[in-house]
């Protein structure tokens, strides 16, 4: 296939843009929301060993992390 052949050549390349562009963003966002929720353990045993939880509490709520 030649570049003349391609119907309105410029949308085209636009929208294989666009997806591309789409594509990256969730990228993006998998990969971060991935990481947000690994850290969450962290968080709370911060909290923990800081007393804002108890263990009680520690453990509760990295099950309900866990369960997810």
């Amino acid at each position: 296939m030649r570049y003349s052949d391609i119907p309105r050549p410029e949308e085209t390349r636009a929208l294989i843009y666009r997806i591309r562009e789409a594509r990256i963003r969730d990228q993006e966002l998998t990969r971060h929301r991935s990481s947000s929720r690994a850290d969450e353990p962290i968080k709370l045993a911060k909290l923990r060993d800081e007393g804002v939880l108890t263990s009680a509490e520690f453990g509760a709520e990295k099950e309900k992390l866990l369960g997810e």
